[in-house]
């Protein structure tokens, strides 16, 4: 497995905001595949942050994508940077390849100098802490409860 920017494979990004789409959309609600794939392009660029990426397997298919944000959750804008968008595909999944990501973006985010990392997630507080992740807070912005977790990244 190896990561890549989203930018430098312009040719997956359709199968990349589908997938996110198929993942995300519940939590935005009002949101169409149009309005989403337009937001996305934001994340296609050869800044630091925002930034998205993708997972691709030895045979160059595309298997995940998460992307690394200065600003994630509306709630908690004093925190950065995130992690975000943090998908596997559906074929691919319970074989290490989440826990990959998670690991890629750590080494991408203490390469770039920080020292924490943040995320939240509505569902995945449970596998997020078996990586060592620790919860700072449950907030509940709209309907859903959001777990708030952080970790930090630097080395020992």
């Amino acid at each position: 497995m190896r990561i890549s920017p989203l930018s430098d494979h312009m040719h997956f990004f359709n199968e990349v905001v589908d997938m996110k789409f198929q993942a995300f959309s519940y939590l935005t609600g009002e949101e169409t595949i149009e309005d989403y794939r337009n937001r996305q392009k934001d994340y296609v660029t050869d800044n630091l942050l925002p930034r998205a990426y993708i997972v691709l397997n030895d045979s160059q298919e595309l298997i995940g994508t998460f992307a690394l944000k200065k600003k994630d959750f509306k709630h908690r804008l004093d925190l950065t940077p995130w992690l975000g968008s943090v998908v596997v595909s559906i074929k691919h999944r319970r074989q290490g390849v989440g826990r990959f990501i998670v690991s890629e973006a750590e080494r991408l985010a203490r390469n770039m100098g920080y020292k924490e990392l943040y995320l939240f997630t509505p569902d995945q507080e449970a596998w997020y802490s078996k990586q060592g992740w620790n919860l700072l807070e449950r907030s509940k912005p709209n309907k859903f409860v959001f777990s708030v977790m952080s970790k930090k990244i630097t080395l020992p």
